[in-house]
């Protein structure tokens, strides 16, 4: 899928908010765009098959939005849409129901100036409910930027997730990578993540919450079983497809990685009472490689029994 051919007048930034009966809460979400420090940039919502109006709404509302409508699609399609349109050289993503700081994209761009080798750069997240003011984040202009660094891509194998409303990415990534599989309708976001960073590992994360994450019942980011066995899927692939990853990553932290994913898995499902299936999982976990987890958590069931 071909991005958007540059123009004269690029913007410096692009950001894509894939939106499916959001009208509820999109407006606050567009305002944290429009509110940025950083204003070198376009703003692309792609209204995928709402049933609520959400894209005539927006197209109403914030006539300066470029509002795209397509048939429902899923998440991924509707990235992969804003994608095909985005100009910018670099192209932030953020979902209907998130907010930005108005300084994220200013301080995220000064990162990615930081390290020019970095394709993918993210932020700090942190949960507030609705009506809640979002806590402040300090940046003295005058200071160096909070930031951690991942140097590896094990770094990142062990701990993938970013949430995607904290990521930007150069324009060479999806060159580089490709866009998001529209055949996976979980954990599209850290294949997604994976595949880029096999090209550039390291990856600068702004600290600070600097994306405001509103609690909505049955949201793609919630925590669940068929999660973690959906990243297992995509890990497998990721392994078996990606020959810079295998380079990367020797067996011993390819084993690790697994182990880490397991033992979440099993932890997942012991909250979730199923106790025998937590425990084979957490079998698999400490089979793979030593995991505190893991052990807990099998532990724990094997305790449980009644």
């Amino acid at each position: 899928m071909p991005l958007a051919p540059p123009s004269l007048f690029m913007p410096l930034v692009s950001v894509i908010i894939p939106a499916y009966n959001a009208k509820q809460y999109l407006g606050e979400t567009i305002r944290s765009v429009q509110g940025q420090s950083l204003t070198d940039l376009e703003l692309i919502v792609v209204d995928d098959g709402s049933k609520d109006g959400t894209g005539d709404w927006v197209r109403e509302t914030f006539p300066a939005v470029r509002c795209i409508t397509q048939p429902n699609g899923g998440v991924s399609s509707a990235r992969n849409k804003g994608l095909t349109l985005a100009q910018g050289e670099f192209i932030a993503f953020l979902d209907a129901d998130d907010n930005w700081h108005p300084d994220k994209l200013r301080l995220q761009m000064a990162l990615m100036q930081q390290y020019p080798d970095a394709l993918l750069c993210r932020t700090d997240i942190v949960e507030t409910p609705f009506g809640t003011p979002p806590p402040a984040l300090v940046s003295d202009e005058a200071a160096a930027i909070p930031h951690s660094l991942h140097t590896t891509l094990y770094e990142s194998l062990l701990n993938p997730y970013f949430s995607t409303s904290t990521v930007m990415v150069r324009r060479r990534a999806i060159e580089l990578a490709g866009v998001f599989d529209t055949s996976l309708k979980i954990a599209e976001d850290v294949d997604f993540y994976l595949r880029v960073l096999a090209h550039a590992p390291r990856t600068p994360k702004l600290l600070g919450p600097a994306v405001f994450k509103r609690p909505i019942t049955g949201s793609l980011g919630d925590d669940s079983e068929r999660g973690y066995a959906k990243l297992l899927e995509v890990y497998q692939r990721f392994l078996a497809r990606e020959p810079l990853a295998r380079e990367q990553l020797t067996p011993s932290m390819q084993a690790r990685g697994f182990a880490t994913l397991w033992a979440r898995y099993a932890a997942s499902q012991r909250r979730n009472g199923h106790r025998r299936a937590a425990m084979a999982s957490a079998t698999k976990s400490l089979r793979l490689a030593g995991n505190v987890l893991a052990l807990k958590v099998l532990l724990l069931a094997m305790l449980s029994r009644s």
